[in-house]
């Protein structure tokens, strides 16, 4: 079932509920997911007012980029189930793989929040100026999706018996965190 099937209260009632599925990425991903709405919103609304070619190219990657970071959302749902009912299954704890399945599913959903970053740093001046708050804002709620997903990346990383995979790992998610940090410094001035 996907996250995208239920209402904003019923998505929110299940978050808050006992079951540890949904949990933390798809949180940040259904969070993003609004946060690059809000900038859509934004941009659609300067170019109803004054189409530009250049407004219409990234309302377009954004409109691409939107699917990709709602199954995200249903991808963590799958991945973090997987993880959990491995633990309560007869294993003694989690394999390689389902470690390994739940860290990537973070990074991806933050490498899709650190897109929709870059689409709000372009869109930042394509906006009615009375609109910038609104992709500023749009950024914020991105990129603390994209935290919450980093933290969970770092902490399921830990947990590979592999030290050259943790610290591959350790690696992109430091260089994802640097980046995404960049580009809400250059949005917020």
């Amino acid at each position: 079932m996907s996250v995208w099937s239920s209402t904003l209260e019923a998505f929110r009632n299940q978050v808050a509920a006992i079951a540890p599925v949904p949990s933390g990425g798809a949180t940040a991903c259904v969070c993003a997911s609004l946060g690059l709405a809000l900038l859509l919103m934004a941009l659609r609304n300067a170019n109803e007012k004054e189409p530009l070619a250049e407004r219409e190219k990234t309302i377009i990657e954004i409109e691409g980029l939107a699917p990709v970071l709602a199954e995200q959302a249903d991808n963590d749902v799958r991945t973090f189930e997987a993880y959990v009912n491995e633990v309560s299954g007869d294993s003694n704890g989690h394999s390689s793989k389902t470690i390994m399945d739940v860290t990537l599913a973070a990074i991806t959903g933050a490498r899709s929040c650190c897109t929709g970053l870059e689409m709000a740093e372009r869109g930042l001046s394509q906006v009615l100026p009375y609109m910038r708050s609104d992709v500023v804002a749009a950024a914020l709620i991105m990129h603390a999706s994209l935290c919450a997903l980093l933290i969970n990346a770092k902490q399921d990383a830990e947990q590979l018996d592999s030290p050259q995979d943790q610290a591959e790992l350790g690696q992109v998610i430091a260089q994802l965190q640097t980046q995404a940090d960049q580009l809400l410094k250059r949005i917020g001035r």
